[in-house]
């Protein structure tokens, strides 16, 4: 399959469209990664989905298209989209539930800590980040365009293939420079979230370090209830990892509490 490159005439990857589950009056908004798209949600959300919760899991701008459309993109576009769908359940279900996966965890958080729903669930949440260089990124966006990633995978998923190609394979500055900002406005808003939160993270994980879930608990201490659970086998999408069915099993557990 091949989509245009032309910011203005782009086509959504068939496995990258939004999701819309229709179940309970409970509902969980999913939200995908940084690069990510809403496939790497969808068997959480199939699980939550079985479990009677209504299901969200939208698209965020600029991913699941092309790469000229991901460099056009900004973190207000991600978190506005995310505003959005939670609106549209907040008006329509009793109680909702922000799940989100690595920069999904952080725009989770701010949504969270501007609205306190029911529950936040944090999976591999971008808080913290292991990588000594991401600090740096909003200067090197003036001087780096791209850098090779050196990511490997071998499918015959024509989407997959195709995501590879446009964003797993190189690290963009300017797009990363967006997710860090989205990373220090979550930190600041960690000091603000007061809902029950559940923080999934890996020891295996090389992209976000376990030191994540102690500085939200640490951040959150005397306000909000914060549960950890640790994982040893699981890379960074650790919702649709090795251990995927452990995760969707222990997050219905925390939600049936609620």
């Amino acid at each position: 399959m091949k989509l245009s490159a032309i910011p203005g005439d782009t086509v959504v990857c068939p496995g990258c469209r939004s999701v819309f589950l229709e179940g309970g009056s409970s509902a969980c908004l999913l939200l995908h990664g940084f690069s990510g798209y809403p496939g790497e949600m969808r068997y959480l959300g199939d699980r939550l989905h079985e479990a009677g919760f209504t299901v969200s899991i939208p698209r965020l701008p600029g991913h699941g298209t092309n790469t000229a459309d991901f460099l056009q993109t900004r973190w207000q576009d991600w978190l506005r989209r995310c505003t959005d769908a939670y609106l549209e359940l907040a008006g329509r279900y009793e109680k909702i539930f922000i799940c989100g996966l690595s920069m999904g965890g952080t725009l989770a958080v701010l949504l969270a800590a501007r609205f306190n729903p029911a529950g936040c669930l944090l999976y591999a949440p971008g808080v913290a980040v292991s990588n000594p260089l991401f600090p740096l990124v909003p200067l090197m966006r003036l001087f780096v365009r791209r850098v090779p990633t050196g990511y490997q995978e071998t499918t015959e998923d024509p989407d997959r293939r195709y995501l590879a190609d446009e964003y797993w394979k190189w690290r963009y500055a300017v797009p990363t420079s967006q997710f860090y900002r989205l990373y220090t406005l979550a930190r600041r808003s960690l000091y603000d979230l007061r809902c029950d939160t559940c923080v999934f993270i890996s020891t295996a994980d090389r992209t976000v370090p376990v030191k994540a879930a102690d500085i939200i608990q640490k951040r959150t201490a005397g306000r909000a209830s914060v549960d950890i659970i640790r994982l040893e086998k699981s890379g960074h999408v650790l919702v649709n990892d090795s251990q995927k069915e452990t995760v969707a099993d222990e997050t219905l557990t925390w939600l049936k509490r609620r």
